[in-house]
């Protein structure tokens, strides 16, 4: 395709750039090739390896694959780079809570939060998943009825109200606002392996796969990519 083409240009005009080979490992995660978007992610450090950005985008693309243990050693690299690096500790979050370790992911999100005070969505629907997966569902119902009042004053992305339902066992909410997010072309659904792990609870559900063929996705690349074995869903 036409956006192939321009970063196939882009890495053959710039193969010495850390940033060119982070966006190519963008483009990869974009179209399902999570072996290709770690390559070019671990180029990306290589090439710049005291840059914080690309080291926390390396620690994000092993999370996209499941390889948690890795991602963690990898953000941690990256806060003793930059210690204050939000998104590096919300990823963390995510890494724990993804093995079971929902007091240590609670933690670091609390911590990402006070690094970004901007109310920022994503952070705080982050957050209310994590008190789902861990039983603590009222601290996840009151996270959602915040983001409910800001979604009056200001753009929340479908996704993050899609994936907290995901997570609180609402089915049909989540298969709702998921479709909403597609139809809507959230920039959350940009990297394809993140947002089926976001979305893992409702993944058997026919309805969420058939708006996954709807947005491109075919059913067999879904379920070659997908970490079918990585926790169990609430």
């Amino acid at each position: 395709n036409e956006a192939g083409r321009e970063y196939k240009r882009a890495f053959e005009l710039g193969p010495g750039s850390s940033v060119i080979n982070m966006n190519h490992s963008l483009y990869e995660m974009a179209i399902g090739n999570p072996e290709e978007a770690i390559a070019a992610a671990k180029r990306a450090v290589e090439l710049d390896p005291l840059s914080p950005t690309a080291n926390q985008h390396l620690g994000f693309t092993l999370w996209t694959s499941s390889r948690f243990d890795e991602s963690l050693v990898q953000l941690r690299k990256t806060l003793e780079l930059s210690p204050s690096h939000a998104w590096a500790k919300l990823e963390l979050g995510w890494n724990y809570a993804f093995k079971g370790m929902y007091q240590e992911a609670v933690a670091e999100c609390e911590i990402a939060i006070a690094l970004n005070p901007q109310f920022d969505p994503w952070f705080r629907s982050t957050m209310a998943c994590i008190f789902a997966m861990a039983g603590r569902k009222d601290d996840a119902i009151t996270t959602l009825r915040e983001l409910n009042n800001l979604s009056q004053r200001r753009y929340v992305d479908p996704l993050c109200f899609a994936v907290l339902h995901a997570w609180l066992g609402d089915l049909e909410e989540a298969i709702r606002w998921s479709e909403k997010a597609f139809n809507e072309y959230s920039g959350l659904l940009s990297v394809r392996p993140a947002a089926l792990l976001w979305l893992m609870p409702i993944s058997t559900d026919a309805r969420f796969k058939a708006s996954l063929r709807k947005i491109g996705w075919e059913e067999e690349e879904y379920i070659a990519s997908y970490p079918l074995n990585t926790m169990n869903s609430p």
